[in-house]
C-alpha cells in the first residue's frame, strides 16, 4: 500500500485499502503507526530550517544548512545500518 498520512502528529501507513474520511482515529484497524528512527532527528531539525530559510531571503545560509542535512542524513543512515536499527551493534556468531 502507498497510502501515508500525517494525522495526530504522527505518520502513519495504510495496511488495507482506505476511502477519504477514514483516518487512524476512525478506522484504526485499516493503519499502523510509523516510527523515525531518532538516529534522524538532527537531520530533520537541519533540513526543516534550510527549507524555511529561503523565504526569509537567507539563501547562503540555505544553503549551508542543506549540506549540514545532507551529511546528518548519511549519518543517520550508517548508524541505522550499522546498529541494526536497534541503537546497539548485532552480533555477529561464528564457530
Amino acid at each position: 500500500m502507498s497510502n501515508q498520512c500525517y494525522y495526530g502528529g504522527d505518520f502513519w501507513a495504510a495496511v488495507t485499502a482506505v476511502s477519504a474520511g477514514q483516518t487512524p482515529e476512525t478506522h484504526p484497524e485499516k493503519w499502523q503507526r510509523l516510527t523515525i528512527p531518532h538516529a534522524f532527528a538532527d537531520f530533520l531539525g537541519l533540513d526543516a530550517a534550510a527549507r524555511l530559510q529561503p523565504g526569509e531571503g537567507q539563501l547562503d545560509k540555505a544553503a549551508g544548512m542543506r549540506a549540514l542535512a545532507r551529511d546528518a542524513f548519511e549519518d543517520a543512515i550508517i548508524l541505522e545500518a550499522r546498529t541494526n536499527g536497534r541503537g546497539h551493534h548485532p552480533a555477529v556468531w561464528t564457530r
